[in-house]
């Protein structure tokens, strides 16, 4: 795929042999650590995407981006599987792939889709114990959900765009249960 800068798209992947990637609080703690630090090159301090939404499961992840830069959404991808990846073999003393394959990604292309996507993105913990319903996706912490709530403070999320689609903060909830 051939990504445009000033484009948007839906960023996913999961754990190798469907793996769980993130086994305990301090996994999700370093995959938020990583994808921050990933949105900028470290050699040319370009920066490479915008996180408009994003939510870590505990064996795949998915994120709503915009690419800023050329190659940037590739860019962002390696550094933040390889950092990742690292970690997390050198926590667990292994070594290999963690990530199934290569990233997907999809073109978002349309305001209907980039809605839906965020939506899609957010409401991926309805499927965890204890989040079965919209309202307790306010207290899940590895989604920018609670950011756009205002619950919750996620300094790698560029949200203001999605505000707009929302309709505000204070209709969050509401665009989220009617847009599954």
């Amino acid at each position: 795929m051939i990504f445009g800068t000033g484009e948007y798209y839906h960023v996913y992947n999961r754990g190798v042999d469907k793996r769980t990637t993130c086994l305990d609080d301090e996994d999700f703690h370093s995959f938020t650590y990583f994808i921050g630090r990933s949105k900028h090159d470290i050699d040319t301090g370009k920066h490479l995407v915008n996180v408009h939404a994003y939510t870590l499961m505990p064996n795949h992840f998915h994120f709503l981006v915009e690419q800023t830069s050329d190659d940037g959404v590739a860019r962002f991808m390696q550094r933040l599987g390889t950092s990742y990846t690292r970690e997390f073999n050198r926590k667990y003393d292994r070594n290999g792939c963690l990530f199934a394959s290569r990233y997907h990604a999809k073109h978002v292309d349309t305001d209907a889709y980039l809605a839906s996507v965020a939506a899609y993105i957010h409401r991926n913990p309805l499927d965890i114990k204890g989040f079965e319903t919209i309202e307790a996706l306010d207290t899940y912490p590895w989604s920018s959900y609670p950011h756009y709530r205002n619950l919750a403070k996620s300094p790698m999320v560029d949200g203001a765009m999605l505000l707009d689609f929302f309709g505000g903060t204070s209709h969050v909830q509401a665009f989220h249960r009617k847009n599954p």
